[in-house]
């Protein structure tokens, strides 16, 4: 993969099963798309779902680093 590039999955818009990735300039990446996608478990053509590899596990690590919320007791309200 070329400096800049970024890999996108494809997945299926129904059943969400990973069906195919490819990598594209970062200025040429179009994530919407109305594109339909052949589905090998649906059987069917679906609506073709992209992601960037990589982002939910991104998501995952920063929302562990928050800071706990911890309960206020009423009473002492802390």
């Amino acid at each position: 993969m070329a400096e800049g590039d970024m890999t996108v999955i494809q997945s299926c818009g129904d059943c969400g099963e990973e069906l195919g990735t490819f990598d594209v300039k970062k200025d040429n990446m179009m994530l919407m798309t109305t594109e339909k996608i052949w589905c090998p478990t649906c059987k069917t053509d679906t609506k073709e779902v992209r992601d960037l590899a990589g982002r939910s596990a991104s998501i995952e690590q920063e929302q562990g680093s928050y800071a706990a919320n911890n309960a206020v007791d009423p009473e002492t309200r802390r």
